[in-house]
């Protein structure tokens, strides 16, 4: 009963395939062992290698002739389309770059203006001051010629009334002097 497994077709034709190859194997061997057929092979190989050379000169000096793109044309192409590529990607990054850095430049100058237009607002209220200032200081200095000329009066009256105090207390000592003249005979008249 254990004989009786089912039939495997993958296993038989594993089998045979693997037969086929080391006979294939052998075969090869024995044919390249041989030291004619290695020097056939070199000789074949170095003829073809000539003929493929002079087949690609042919080839290039006819596409030449015929204006038809070769071989090495479509690969020379294909280098710089992709070299053209590379660097249209490098100019689209330094154009993000550069675009970047605009931006970042008008956001600085929408601040700058912003602030031009405070300090424009603040100078013009500190000129509108000045102007006050410059009318107060007009108003001021009036008031200071003013002041001086009424402090000159003040003097020249300090000074008038000064030298009227003096002239009359002049006045009265001669008054008094001369009242005590006059009550003097009468004294002297009345102690007789």
């Amino acid at each position: 009963m254990s004989n009786n497994r089912p039939y495997d077709p993958f296993d038989s034709l594993s089998k045979i395939t693997s037969q086929l190859e080391k006979q294939m194997n052998d075969l090869i061997y024995q044919v390249t062992d041989n030291k004619e057929f290695v020097r056939l092979l070199k000789r074949g190989s170095l003829s073809q290698t000539l003929l493929q050379e002079r087949l690609s000169k042919n080839q290039e000096l006819l596409a030449s002739q015929l204006n038809i793109p070769t071989k090495n044309d479509l690969a020379n192409v294909a280098k710089i389309s992709i070299q053209t590529e590379e660097k249209l990607d490098g100019l689209e990054e330094q154009l993000w770059n550069l675009s970047d850095s605009a931006d970042k430049t008008n956001q600085e100058i929408v601040t700058i203006v912003e602030i031009s237009k405070e300090v424009m607002k603040v100078t013009t209220h500190l000129k509108s001051e000045l102007s006050e200032l410059k009318k107060e200081k007009a108003v001021l200095s009036e008031f200071k010629k003013e002041y001086m000329e009424l402090k000159e009066e003040m003097n020249t009256m300090k000074e008038l009334l000064k030298s009227f105090i003096t002239s009359e207390e002049n006045n009265l000592t001669e008054i008094k002097k001369q009242k005590s003249k006059q009550l003097e005979p009468a004294k002297a008249g009345n102690k007789k």
